[in-house]
């Protein structure tokens, strides 16, 4: 969507554990403490929103609920049981209807998404770990599933040599 579309200037969601760091169930978020979407959405400038209200985790847990149920037995239909061929259905064939039948026009017509650059987002939308790398307890902070190579820390001893 980021991609196609740009980037909001905010995003809401529920409050799962995916998406928020909560110490018990029901209790406020802590966004002190951010999960991978946290990060990434916090990189990428977009403020994120926890959804507090029964009626906006009803809507999550509705769409959800329709991705996970409706989505599955359409594609099972169409007799499609290949992920290239499911992704361009669902882009070509699913969403189209769905937007129809749910979309809403916008109370403004400006366009609420800025461009974003692809390099931006290739480097952000990814698992980033901490590391402990060697005896020296150094730590580093690296993405370690959006590119190919691993930085390593020059030196001597049980260090690694880049």
């Amino acid at each position: 969507m980021f991609a196609a579309h740009g980037l909001p200037c905010a995003l809401y969601t529920d409050r799962g554990s995916h998406y928020f760091y909560t110490d018990k169930a029901g209790e406020a978020v802590d966004k002190d403490r951010r999960t991978q979407v946290g990060r990434a959405l916090n990189r990428l400038g977009i403020e994120h929103i926890p959804a507090y209200s029964p009626e906006a985790r009803g809507r999550s847990e509705r769409m959800f609920g329709t991705l996970q149920d409706r989505l599955v037995k359409e594609l099972k239909h169409a007799g499609i049981t290949a992920i290239e061929t499911a992704n361009r259905w669902i882009r070509e064939v699913y969403l189209p209807q769905h937007n129809a039948r749910f979309v809403k026009p916008a109370a403004l017509p400006e366009k609420a998404f800025v461009a974003v650059d692809r390099e931006l987002l290739r480097e952000t939308l990814c698992i980033e770990a901490e590391r402990v790398v060697g005896r020296c307890q150094c730590r580093l902070n690296f993405p370690h599933l959006c590119r190919s190579k691993i930085p390593q820390l020059a030196g001597s001893g049980d260090q690694p040599a880049g």
